[in-house]
């Protein structure tokens, strides 16, 4: 079995063509298979006006499909998200009022210079998605952050999410972290197809027992029990921030932003914040809930209600 999922940065009516509609909130996903590939698309129906929309597609993805329809803020700010978090992978269409080599040229100086660019007929596009597909690496420890959860009559909880790495198994114990909640996997689902196992990449649909779907909801992230580190509320953290290099001001003292890391959003305090060099500063951040530390999965600052530049930069928490 072979699993990508992208981003999909474009028109909701466009993502709709590539596959079958599925959960729809602040992010939209459309899935599709073709032979044993297993695509998945993840729109940011509520962005611009939501950053957070676009900050959890970007977040859930492998690679990305950028399809710009004009040039405004919208797309500088989904580059920079993507940039951010290390999305520069994909692919590259235009919307008609666009050429898309005034697009390459726009992205030449960012790290989303490498997208394949496409303008082949769109049956023939959805066929390149589905080349993107590798085969989920099976064994290791599980990280698998929750982006949706809810009851179903007489099945129980049942929690739908990307699986990062490692491999989750029916009849495993998990713990929700950053909580201390514990609960056993009873079935696993990809696609609707019941399996033993799932491994890293795969879009699973988790049958739990032992916990209600708010203990499990988004802002989880599923590990096995003790082996993930979590950054405790109103305790002050070191860190290592890398600004943007589009970064128009830097935070203050005193500044309260929010802190985006593997589905979750914490609101973060900034105590001190003491620039190092260019685009880099050190920092100490408290946060006000407590934040599951997902391993390879990039930290975000974040000031969500400042229109001229909301994403603020890179975290990395100083070694303790």
């Amino acid at each position: 079995m072979r699993n990508v999922t992208y981003a999909f940065l474009g028109p909701e009516e466009l993502a709709a063509k590539f596959g079958k509609k599925g959960t729809a909130t602040d992010i939209t996903l459309y899935n599709a298979k073709h032979g044993d590939a297993h695509l998945n698309l993840v729109t940011a129906p509520r962005f611009p006006d939501k950053i957070m929309s676009l900050l959890l597609a970007l977040d859930m993805a492998d690679e990305i499909v950028l399809w710009p329809q004009q040039l405004d803020r919208s797309l500088g700010e989904t580059v920079v998200a993507a940039d951010l978090l290390g999305r520069t992978t994909g692919f590259l269409r235009v919307g008609p009022q666009l050429a898309i080599e005034q697009i390459k040229e726009l992205l030449a100086k960012t790290s989303l210079r490498g997208l394949t660019a496409s303008d082949e007929p769109e049956p023939v596009f959805r066929e390149r998605l589905f080349e993107r597909a590798k085969p989920s690496a099976p064994g290791g420890s599980p990280v698998i952050p929750v982006d949706h959860s809810f009851p179903v009559k007489g099945v129980g909880t049942v929690i739908l999410a990307l699986v990062r790495q490692g491999e989750v198994k029916a009849h495993q114990t998990l713990q929700a972290f950053p909580t201390t909640k514990t609960f056993d996997v009873r079935s696993v689902q990809v696609h609707d197809v019941d399996l033993p196992s799932a491994g890293g990449r795969s879009r699973v649909g988790l049958a739990v027992k032992g916990a209600e779907p708010d203990e499990v909801g988004r802002g989880k992230v599923l590990a096995p029990p003790g082996s993930l580190k979590v950054l405790p509320e109103n305790q002050a953290f070191a860190a290592d921030v890398s600004l943007s290099p589009f970064a128009k001001w830097q935070p203050r003292a005193g500044a309260v932003l929010h802190l985006f890391h593997a589905l979750q959003d914490v609101v973060a305090r900034v105590e001190s914040f003491e620039p190092v060099a260019p685009l880099k500063a050190k920092a100490r951040i408290k946060l006000e809930g407590p934040m599951a530390v997902a391993p390879g999965s990039a930290m975000l600052l974040v000031d969500v209600d400042n229109k001229a530049q909301r994403l603020v930069g890179r975290v990395e928490p100083a070694p303790t």
